[in-house]
Parts: structure tokens; sequence; C-alpha cells
């Protein structure tokens, strides 16, 4: 089933494309076939980072902050052009020298429509239309090669260097199955090979594990109990294969369920670091839902408080204590004397 492609989800595969292949130095692909996706992608890339800001003055910190992602200092500028087009920025310069930018960035999904539509009016290449196209379809569900390369129209030239730039980019893999069938999947949607997901695609209508898969990525931490009954059965379905990735959060003899989608290409390091990323959203959820007095309002502010600060005031010293324990496994949190202190705390300074 092909997906339909959106202006918001042309912005988002740009990016990914972007993000994907950025630190890989001279791929003669990338530069001669995705110069409108990859410029698109810094500029999704660099918005997302500027988001909540009113202006930026400091030059040699935006190009700092450029380079970290990816974005050269030669590149700089066309990619502020590209926020500008788009309405998201505008450049002060002095001379040839840019002395302030003054920025209007708006929520990251009316930002992926906007940049879409940019990458649109640019008139992108064949491979280029393909390449988004095909990101978006095996994103979504993994695809039988034969079928998406037909329903798709890609002879062997376009899909060959698309999947070339793809799989450089952890963005595109395949799966042989035990009948011979080769299947295209994205390691940015399936944390290691997809046979969990076929698995579950035998058992449900492939529309309903797309809705589901599409639910939880909406809103990651998703609340189990709180699954619409017409998605509950897949969603079981979904984390007993392991498609989903749970997080169990006991709070006296009660046990939560917080849902993930699954995300792939990720080095032992960062698997780690995920897990850990998921158990703090997981009990930011838990507060937002199931606190016992105050209940979380703002949950995003919650954890840009957290990544700006690196921490949390403590209004008692005993609270600075974890107050979080592994208890059979990575994914399985207890949280003592069924008590949020610290995220309540942050909820009253955040508020």
């Amino acid at each position: 089933m092909s997906q339909k492609l959106t202006a918001s989800s042309i912005g988002l595969r740009a990016q990914e494309f972007h993000e994907g292949l950025k630190d890989i130095h001279a791929f003669g692909p990338r530069e001669a076939h995705l110069q409108t996706t990859i410029l698109i992608g810094k500029a999704a890339s660099l918005a997302t980072h500027l988001k909540g800001l009113i202006y930026v003055d400091n030059m040699q910190a935006l190009r700092y902050l450029a380079a970290e992602l990816g974005i050269s200092s030669i590149e700089l500028q066309p990619v502020l052009r590209v926020l500008e087009d788009v309405d998201f920025a505008s450049v002060v310069t002095a001379g040839s020298q840019i002395k302030r930018i003054e920025l209007r960035v708006p929520e990251l999904r009316n930002g992926y429509n906007d940049l879409g539509e940019r990458w649109l009016q640019l008139e992108p290449g064949e491979i280029e239309q393909s390449a988004i196209a095909l990101l978006e379809n095996v994103a979504a569900f993994p695809q039988g090669e034969l079928a998406i390369r037909e329903d798709l129209g890609l002879d062997d030239r376009v899909f060959n260097t698309i999947f070339t730039i793809g799989a450089e980019g952890a963005l595109l893999d395949k799966y042989e199955t035990p009948t011979g069938d080769t299947i295209l999947y994205s390691p940015l949607t399936v944390e290691e090979k997809p046979q969990s997901l076929i698995s579950l695609a035998q058992k449900f209508p492939e529309s309903d594990v797309i809705a589901a898969l599409h639910e939880v990525k909406r809103r990651q931490g998703l609340v189990m109990e709180l699954v619409s009954n017409s998605g509950r059965s897949v969603m079981d379905q979904a984390v007993l294969l392991g498609v989903l990735s749970p997080v169990q959060l006991t709070m006296g003899r009660q046990n939560r369920i917080f849902l993930f989608s699954p995300r792939g290409g990720l080095e032992k390091e960062e698997r780690t670091i995920l897990e850990k990323a998921r158990a703090i959203l997981a009990c930011v959820r838990c507060g937002e839902h199931y606190a016992e007095t105050r209940k979380i309002l703002y949950p995003r502010r919650i954890l840009e408080t957290l990544r700006d600060s690196k921490t949390f005031r403590y209004p008692r010293p005993d609270i600075a204590v974890p107050f979080v324990k592994t208890k059979t496994g990575p994914n399985k949190i207890k949280l003592s004397n069924m008590r949020m202190s610290i995220l309540r705390y942050a909820y009253q300074r955040c508020r």
C-alpha cells in the first residue's frame, strides 16, 4: 500500500536524509543527486535547534552550532536563505556581514510542511523525488522490493542509486525472507530485522499496523491503558512480538506500561542512551497521567529544562537521591515510595 506523500512528510524525510548522511564526507551520489533534499534537510535541522529563540546575534555561536549539525560555514548562508524563503527568519546584515537573525520558527509540524512546500518549489529531480517517496513508504512499513519498485515506477538505475544512498546513511536496508523474497525496510522504524513486524502484519491488516505505529510515534511514551479498544489488540501483539518498545514503571503495586516506537540504525552506546531517554520520558508521562496530587501539565517544558540545565533544583536534600531503580531489566523502573517528588517539583518550577 503506497503512502500518500505530503509536504510535511517531504520536509521530515529531507531532514532524515541530511542527518543520515552528514557524517559521510566526499560521498558522490549525495552530491550528484540530492542537492535540493540535503539543502532542505539542513534547513530543517537548523530550524529544529533554533525553535523557541527570538533572535540570534552571536554569529560565532551560530556557526559552531551549524557545524555540529553538519552545516559548514560556506553552506550556512544558503541554508539561512531557505529559512528566509519560508519566513522562519530575517537576516540583518551590515555590508556583507550578518549582524543579527530574527527568528519565528513555528511548531515543528507546520515547519516541516513549509519546508516541504519549498522543496517542491525548487523542482527536485527524478531521483530526489523517488528517494523521498521510497523512504516514506518503507519507513511506514516494510515493503516487498519488487512490489514497491513497480508501484513507484523505479527502474534499475534509479532504484540502485537510491538504495546505495539510503544504505550508506542507515536509512534503507534489505531482508531476505526464508521463501527468497526481498523485503525493503528502514532502520529508522525497525530496531533489528523486520521479521517481527512482518509477523504482526500477518495477524492484522497492514493499515491497522501502520495506524498503531503512527499513534505511538506521534506521542512517544503512549500510556498502554489509554489505547483505544480498536487498537488495543494490535498494540498487545506488537509488544509481545517486540515491534514496540515498552517501558514498565511500578508505582506501589501498580504497573504502568508506556510504549515507544522502534528506532534502529544505532550503535550499542547510542542504544544505551536511547533506553535512558525512554525511561526519563516514561517518568514524565507517568507524572502527567498518574501523579497523586499535582499532575504535570507541561511535559515538554520539563524535558526542555532537563535538556538545558542538565538538572533540577530540589526543594529538599533528600530528593536529590535517585528516585528510580532498575527492577529486573533495562526497561523496568520502580518509583520509590509511590512518589514522583523530583517530577512534581520540576512541574512546580516550570508552570
